[in-house]
């Protein structure tokens, strides 16, 4: 029997199952799902089935992070914004295959459950798989983890598949179920993996059907009412749950919307990174001073610099290889926002609005993807790619149009906008972003309205969201006072200094005068600062993150030892001539992808376990 335990303030981000290994290394498994140290773990047995969990001790989400009686154990991740965990319901639902009651929770969430009297598995994934939630499941066994790192500590041979490396270069990231082990897959959106533990047969169900365009959509001021009732409605709840709350704080328009929905300024702590100089620490520092709340600035200065060459190991390490080097800054964010931990148990942050109400996927512009989403044509560039993967093109390009074929027959015609947003929803989003759940977990709870099931509803039942401004439009126009006109309205009904502090030129509440004069004082104030930038003799642009020095200079020698060396394995996926040819151009686009590939061949696929901070020194 598993003995019990119940933690009524505690959170748990991370668990793993193992069923039919006797030799499973669990305390080498539990620092896979506790790589900071900052979590308490919990181990659960029952004869060969290993459940294990970690958890923060305080946490917005009240209640017991496992269960268990005479005929369940059960063991659940991540966070639910309705401040419980509703076991009774969801071992019900399971007993009962009423699984469409899983449709109802909003957060990033995944429950395993195994049924003691059948002897079946079950695993829920949420309805995006926002939280990834990894299997495994062969012949003699079954994992299961939130973590990939977790299956580089079982006692079987794992293999390295390159489809996984041909989708983060051509796409940017994983698609589907691909990870980077072969035979090891990602759960898929709003489903249920079910196994039998004996013959291991296993089915997914899908628990509800995918978010969908509305045929008729509100517009005008009944669109902007109904949004704003929504925002009212759901976000002041993503607040709930600590008295020492953090907010993302930019020179944009998404953070400042949720900072306007906040219920106590009192207990909040704006915070803002960057390069020194960049409009996002300058503007930021204003609001916070108009609105009277604290704040933390997080610099990316001479010691962020210096971390640098360690950060790009320890964010594959920490995020268990679900974020990129040239996202590492985020470890340092979150670690020295927390102080490791220790402060702001929940963080809000903005991300994902502006994909669901601007149409903004800025990261694909340039790329084959983002040529296929303006013309809807499958669109591979031939002569770069058969440069750059050598005798690998032919597999490489048959297996990326078998791609694009599935996520066509998934979403629909990649230049429609409704289909560029379930592409976003779907698969941009979980995994771009996820990386970033992915090392924020394991400091503080991250919560994100723009991930809440009524927001992206209403993101397709309105004309002002990407459906009229997708950057995905054959005939996009850009026009930013279109775009920004329902943010703007929603913050200047909610009243206070936000409605007259200037967002891109232009305050909110100056939108209730018309189009024309937004744009005149939009045109205005740009042109005054540029002016002041000329007399100043000081840049018009500082970027927010200096990648192309970073890369350059600061990680030059460790790119070099890790892509130009003899003993380079990501030589053996793509052509070696090729790569050469970019020893003097660190900044190219393709290099930091290479260097995430590279640091997970040598980590995982290199006969050697945990070797993240022995390559880095």
């Amino acid at each position: 029997m598993c003995e019990h335990f119940c933690e009524t303030g505690a959170k748990a981000m991370s668990y793993f199952v193992c069923l039919g290994l006797s030799s499973c290394n669990v305390d080498s498994m539990i620092d896979a799902i506790n790589p900071c140290k900052t979590f308490k773990t919990k181990i659960l047995k029952r004869d060969k089935v290993c459940f294990a969990v970690s958890f923060h001790e305080n946490s917005p989400l009240k209640g017991k992070r496992y269960f268990e009686n005479k005929n369940w154990i059960a063991v659940f991740a991540g966070d639910l914004i309705e401040g419980f965990i509703p076991w009774k319901l969801v071992l019900e639902a399971l007993e009962n295959e009423n699984y469409k009651v899983f449709a109802g929770f909003n957060g990033y969430f995944s429950f395993a459950a195994l049924n003691k009297k059948d002897n079946r598995v079950f695993v829920v994934s949420d309805r995006r798989s926002q939280l990834p939630v990894f299997y495994l499941i062969n012949d003699t066994c079954m994992c299961i983890s939130t973590e990939l790192l977790t299956f580089s500590r079982l006692p079987i041979e794992m293999q390295f598949d390159p489809e996984w490396l041909w989708e983060l270069l051509f796409f940017l990231h994983p698609i589907g179920q691909t990870t980077f082990f072969k035979n090891v897959r990602r759960m898929p959106p709003a489903s249920i993996l079910e196994t039998q533990i004996e013959s291991k047969e296993h089915r997914a169900i899908e628990y509800t059907s995918k978010f969908l365009k509305k045929d008729d959509l509100l517009e005008g001021k009944d669109a902007l009412e109904h949004c704003y009732d929504v925002f009212r409605n759901v976000i002041p709840r993503y607040f709930v749950g600590s008295k020492d709350v953090a907010i993302s704080l930019t020179a944009g328009l998404d953070t400042r919307t949720i900072l306007s929905f906040c219920p106590r300024l009192d207990n909040v702590t704006a915070y803002t990174y960057g390069t020194p100089g960049c409009s996002d620490l300058v503007e930021a520092s204003k609001i916070a001073h108009a609105l009277n709340i604290k704040h933390q600035m997080i610099p990316f200065d001479k010691d962020f610099e210096e971390q640098l060459p360690s950060l790009i190991f320890e964010t594959i390490y920490v995020s268990s290889a679900l974020e990129g080097v040239t996202r590492s800054s985020l470890l340092y964010i979150y670690r020295s926002l927390t102080d490791a931990g220790k402060k702001y148990p929940l963080i809000l942050s903005g991300i994902d609005l502006d994909s669901l109400f601007r149409g903004s996927l800025g990261v694909l512009r340039g790329t084959d993807m983002g040529r296929t989403f303006t013309t809807g044509e499958k669109c591979i560039n031939e002569v770069y790619w058969e440069e750059l993967m050598g005798d690998s093109y032919k597999r490489f390009k048959r297996c990326m149009m078998e791609r694009l074929d599935t996520l066509e027959a998934k979403y629909g015609r990649l230049d429609k906008p409704e289909s560029s947003m379930s592409y976003s929803i779907y698969e941009f989003s979980p995994k771009y972003f996820g990386g970033e759940l992915a090392i924020a977990k394991h400091f503080s709870t991250l919560r994100v309205p723009a991930w809440d099931n009524e927001i992206i509803d209403l993101s397709f039942s309105v004309k002002c969201s990407a459906l009229s401004f997708s950057k995905s439009l054959r005939n996009y126009n850009k026009n930013p006072i279109d775009e920004m006109t329902l943010q703007a309205y929603m913050i200047s009904k909610n009243a206070g200094p936000l409605g007259e502090i200037p967002v891109y030129g232009v305050s909110p509440n100056t939108f209730s005068k018309g189009k024309i004069a937004c744009t005149l004082v939009r045109t205005m104030n740009l042109g005054a600062n540029r002016i002041k930038s000329i007399l100043l003799n000081r840049p018009s642009y500082i970027p927010l993150g200096n990648w192309d020095k970073w890369l350059n200079v600061t990680l030059e020698g460790t790119i070099n030892n890790l892509l130009f060396k003899h003993n380079s394995m990501i030589k053996h996926f793509v052509n070696p001539k090729y790569l050469d040819s970019l020893r003097n151009n660190l900044s190219d686009p393709i290099i930091a992808k290479l260097v995430r590939a590279e640091i997970i061949l040598r980590s995982f696929f290199n006969n050697q376990k945990d070797t993240f901070y022995r390559i880095s020194s």
